[in-house]
């Protein structure tokens, strides 16, 4: 199992308990640090698809960016007769912008090889259509049941006759910020003056070249 990003890891440490509950052995090829973050792996392909070392199955997510190893690994799978799983982590992950640049420039049979499973009952003929082997729909994200674990909360407002928009920003904090515009925008001239606004950073956002300390104090 590998994934890049933070929410596809997560999930497939999900699997990976209920897998070797029930007696599969498991290999994670990079794990979470302290700091809930993907190890970044940089693994010799050759050297995990040997004879040797070669699994009975890949399972990977599809990560909103560097996610060459993934697909990497599902080439090498694919040249190695491993079956190649796609978790989905959210709804359509398995159309991310690297899967569609193959798809486009004619590298359709990794894509092809591998098996997805969809966020949602919904999904599974496009993302056959899409050109994976197989899309099934088996529940959902794994860690989707931990959200739907989280308790109701009561947001208290700052007048009871406000409307709450709750805002849930990306990993690029540029087009976060424009996001967040639009939505300041849409509310004065749709909701006039009973609103307010519930902004949550990603949790993993592009601090590089950005301070938010300036763009977010002038949004």
């Amino acid at each position: 199992m590998y994934a890049n990003d933070l929410g596809p890891a997560q999930n497939l440490m999900k699997v990976a308990d209920e897998a070797m509950q029930k007696g599969h052995r498991v290999r994670f090829l990079g794990n979470l640090d302290g700091q809930d973050n993907p190890v970044p792996l940089n693994p010799d392909m050759h050297a995990l698809m040997s004879e040797e070392a070669k699994p009975d199955v890949l399972v990977t997510g599809i990560s909103s960016f560097k996610n060459k190893v993934e697909l990497a690994l599902g080439e090498r799978a694919e040249g190695g007769n491993v079956p190649w799983v796609v978790l989905a982590d959210s709804h359509r992950t398995w159309a991310r912008e690297e899967a569609k640049k193959i798809r486009n420039r004619g590298e359709e049979k990794m894509i092809s090889n591998a098996h997805v499973l969809v966020a949602s009952p919904f999904e599974v003929e496009e993302a056959k259509a899409f050109g994976y082997k197989d899309a099934l729909y088996v529940g959902g994200p794994p860690l989707w049941e931990t959200f739907r674990a989280i308790p109701e909360r009561r947001i208290k407002r700052k007048k009871p006759e406000n409307r709450v928009i709750l805002v849930g920003g990306g990993k690029n904090p540029y087009l976060t910020d424009a996001m967040v515009d639009n939505v300041v925008l849409a509310c004065r001239q749709v909701l006039k003056d009973d609103w307010e606004i519930i902004f949550q950073p990603h949790p993993n956002e592009d601090k590089k070249d950005y301070n938010p300390e300036i763009r977010r104090d002038i949004l």
